[in-house]
């Protein structure tokens, strides 16, 4: 990876005369320099205007410097400011820095239009890492064709719900308005509506990490079908084998649109000596299925298919346990396993 030097551009004071912010060649900030006195421990970064959250991300020392290595890439052209002992010390702004892409909306799961009325959360997915721009929601407009008018209908959170890489934001529709019997459900009524349609705009202004704007702005229409008060089960999940001496994939057909992203994290196959096969999942039929692709071919014998618990349908509902229900009759243990067996001939 190549790296090179930006020199910040001071607002304020500070002990030392020489910080610099490092940047990769994907133009996410990879290190904050700092050539002063002091312990890791003493020192914290914040977002200029927001005092409650520091940044992610972890202060080192070494022969001359102390580092900052964020989780999430600092955003081009913000302010930041630098305390040590809870004290202001230095604020500087991120340089701007000329880009040669322009960020895309790869993807925006459900794909499919026609969602449940208890739809949970939506994912949408970036072509690079993105902006924190304080709320999200400032940048998403839900329209309600139905009746003609803008509705809220996203849970508003102090934190964005990012990847580590910054390319994958996870949207919530009110929980609260879900569950029956909450007072935000009584008071609001679930977030969409049996029969209604709607589109969800992704506003261009929108910027990637490197303050470029979005190439457009793009636009998910959902059409509302009643709610889905049942748990998947992975008993009735069907399973298409694959010849043995080939590379074919295992076929699995759900029977109903999952979670994309929970499904290709906890999806597991594992031979009868109880090793875990390398492979490739890919999402199929608007993620009513996925095909895996083992790296290497199939031998013949036994084989297991193993699924974490929380693994969800698009309702929330898992494989143990209905999301819409009394928590306090429940007792979830989501780490739990859910498997079945398959054979190769």
């Amino acid at each position: 990876m190549v790296f090179f030097c930006v020199l910040l551009t001071s607002c304020g004071t500070a002990e030392s005369n020489k910080e610099n912010i490092t940047y990769s060649d994907s133009g996410a900030v990879a290190s904050l320099a700092l050539k002063t006195k002091g312990s890791p421990e003493a020192f914290s970064l914040f977002l200029e205007g927001q005092t409650k959250t520091p940044v992610l991300g972890e202060f080192k020392k070494d022969a001359a410097f102390i580092r900052f290595y964020p989780i999430i890439p600092l955003n081009a052209g913000k302010n930041y400011v630098l305390f040590k002992d809870q004290k202001q010390l230095h604020v500087f702004q991120t340089r701007k820095k000329k880009s040669t892409t322009v960020p895309k909306v790869t993807a925006i799961y459900p794909s499919k239009d026609s969602v449940p009325e208890n739809l949970l959360k939506l994912y949408v997915q970036f072509s690079e890492p993105m902006q924190e721009v304080g709320n999200v929601l400032d940048f998403i407009t839900v329209y309600n064709e139905t009746l003609g008018q803008e509705e809220e209908v996203f849970l508003s959170l102090e934190t964005e719900l990012w990847n580590r890489e910054h390319t994958q934001l996870t949207l919530w529709l009110d929980p609260g308005r879900i569950k029956t019997d909450l007072i935000p459900n009584k008071e609001k009524g679930i977030p969409l509506k049996k029969g209604h349609q709607y589109s969800i705009t992704l506003d261009k202004r929108w910027k990637s990490g490197k303050g470029t704007p979005m190439d457009q702005a793009y636009t998910k229409r959902l059409y509302v079908l009643a709610g889905d008060h049942q748990k998947p089960k992975l008993t009735r999940w069907k399973l298409i084998v694959p010849e043995e001496a080939t590379r074919n994939p295992l076929e699995v057909r759900f029977g109903e649109a999952m979670d994309a992203v929970l499904i290709r994290e906890n999806l597991r196959i594992y031979n009868e000596e109880g090793a875990e096969l390398a492979g490739k999942i890919t999402l199929t039929d608007q993620e009513k299925g996925i095909l895996f692709t083992p790296l290497d071919s199939w031998k013949k014998g036994s084989y297991v298919l193993q699924s974490a618990l929380k693994v969800e349908d698009l309702s929330g509902n898992n494989l143990k346990t209905v999301f819409d229900r009394d928590i306090s009759l429940v007792t979830q243990d989501t780490l739990a396993l859910s498997k079945r067996t398959f054979t190769i001939q």
